[in-house]
């Protein structure tokens, strides 16, 4: 991860325990979110299965299940060895992922991005009101900077990932794990559509 600051809150939003639905299907969307909004830069090593597991509330299996088949996907890579492990992809597949079966409507995607762009815009108006420290304020240039600089294909990762660093900044817990949730689910519309 770039820095130390999203290190813990953005695991913290993503990898908390799975409490309804499939399970199988919530741990894949659960580290596909990790994929999708920039959490992880391109070929940094996947927490280990164990620490998954704990984290998700559910088996290794599970997890081992899940990896396996977003490595089919080609979303993770394995090295094997000394330095071997699990490795976030160098390229985020273009293809829609067959994971998420939801049918969005149109009314469902207005909603949606009405929810995304209330906890947004709220986002930003609680960490403006706070005093930032100075690392604080780096990573918001430095995520802001990438942004800026970005071509079209890390685009829409580095801006979902400057989108939580301010949720993050607001300072509000429960408010990281909400817009990584909208900001997945308006990826995944979008991916759906292209």
């Amino acid at each position: 991860m770039v820095t130390e600051m999203n290190d813990e809150s953005a695991n913290e939003a993503l990898l908390r325990p799975v409490r309804s639905g499939n399970v199988f299907e919530e741990t894949v969307n659960r580290l596909l979110q990790l994929v999708w909004l920039g959490v992880y830069e391109p070929g940094d090593a996947l927490p280990p299965e164990r620490e998954l597991a704990s984290k998700l509330g559910v088996g290794r299996d599970t997890v081992r299940q899940a990896i396996k088949s977003l490595s089919d996907a080609e979303y993770f890579t394995t090295k094997r060895g000394r330095y071997g492990g699990t490795f976030f992809a160098d390229t985020v597949p273009r293809r829609h992922s067959t994971v998420s079966r939801r049918v969005w409507t149109p009314a469902d995607i207005a909603d949606l991005l009405g929810m995304r762009e209330v906890l947004e815009v709220g986002a930003i108006r609680l960490a403006s009101r706070r005093t930032l420290t100075a690392v604080e304020r780096d990573v918001l240039w430095m995520r802001l900077s990438e942004v800026e600089q970005a071509g079209p294909d890390d685009y829409r990762r580095l801006d979902s990932r400057l989108h939580l660093t301010f949720a993050e900044l607001a300072g509000v817990r429960t408010l990281t794990p909400l817009l990584a949730v909208a900001a997945h689910e308006v990826g995944v519309t979008r991916r759906r559509r292209s």
